[in-house]
């Protein structure tokens, strides 16, 4: 699933990051493509949006040293920062709406021409945040000129993702994160819910957060696995060896929802009636040139074996 701010799937999150990460409480990263996509993200109780307020100027201060870091990959829009707290929710809101007016513009020239007619809230909200960036640039050298601190301000606006967490002890995300749990990745025969496998995804992130804990998918599977969590990504229970007589089933003999077990991807259902589609959507031929030599690799493999890598981006059919 996606997360808010990155807009491909993720394959780590790492905790406590502070070495590489200036908002370090939580990183999501996707590594698969060419480009490495991040969201660095610092969590707060509350953050006033104020330039006396400390939580405020620790986080802007973060977002600079950040700016500092990674400003090419933030200006190519594949890292972005990321502030989560819950409350004063009507300055998060401003600061929200600031940085989506802030993403949609070319240059901090037009962030400025568009900002009198954004009413007073969003030029507070602006006054602050540039006012905040000039301080921490005047920490480690000579008051910057306004240029170079408006300039910076925009840079960090136009990548900030706000997201209000509300309060309760149980978040309005709860019911929509356990469905997914159910829906997609707990097999059907675990013996565990997806309240259960929640709660121990919970206790893992206090595990390994204070301890710079860097999580992938297979971490976190073996983790699950090891507390009696049956994913549907696990092999069929006739593909796991239990003893040195126990024969490995042939492919031929699997069903095709046991394709899910090895990660292939479900179709995905559009809306229209639950069911309508079947388990693996429908198998698309690639070149002559791939699905040829596929075959011809499976068929000298019939009474032998034979390791073959296949490389691709996700959802090419590899698998």
């Amino acid at each position: 699933m996606s997360v808010p701010g990155l807009d491909v799937v993720p394959d780590s999150v790492c905790l406590q990051q502070g070495r590489e990460f200036p908002l370090d409480d939580v990183v999501v990263l996707n590594r698969e493509g060419p480009y490495e996509w991040a969201v660095e993200r610092q969590v707060k109780r509350t953050l006033e949006i104020a330039r006396s307020s400390d939580p405020w100027r620790k986080t802007i201060r973060q977002c600079v040293q950040s700016l500092e870091s990674f400003g090419g990959e933030m200006d190519a829009d594949r890292h972005r920062l990321g502030v989560t707290a819950s409350g004063p929710s009507h300055g998060l809101e401003v600061l929200q709406s600031l940085a989506a007016y802030a993403a949609a513009q070319k240059g901090v020239d037009d962030l400025l021409r568009i900002l009198p007619g954004l009413g007073q809230e969003h030029r507070r909200v602006w006054k602050h945040l540039a006012e905040t960036v000039r301080d921490a640039f005047a920490e480690s050298e000579a008051a910057p000129e306004q240029e170079l601190v408006e300039l910076s301000a925009f840079r960090i606006a136009r990548r900030l993702v706000v997201q209000i967490e509300p309060t309760e002890q149980v978040s309005p995300r709860y019911p929509y994160l356990c469905a997914l749990l159910s829906d997609r990745v707990l097999a059907a025969e675990s013996r565990h819910d997806a309240a259960v496998a929640y709660r121990m995804i919970e206790a893992l992130a206090q595990e390994w957060g204070p301890r710079a804990g860097v999580i992938d998918a297979a971490m976190l599977r073996t983790a699950l696995q090891a507390r009696g969590i049956v994913l549907r990504s696990d092999p069929p229970a006739g593909l796991q060896r239990a003893g040195a007589s126990q024969q490995v089933r042939a492919v031929g003999e699997l069903e095709p929802t046991d394709a899910l077990r090895f990660e292939v991807h479900p179709a995905l259902e559009m809306g229209g009636a639950p069911g309508a589609l079947a388990v693996l959507p429908p198998y698309i031929a690639r070149p002559a040139s791939v699905d040829s030599e596929l075959r011809r690799e499976v068929a000298e493999a019939v009474d032998g074996s034979r390791l073959v890598m296949v490389v691709g981006g996700s959802s090419t059919g590899k698998t």
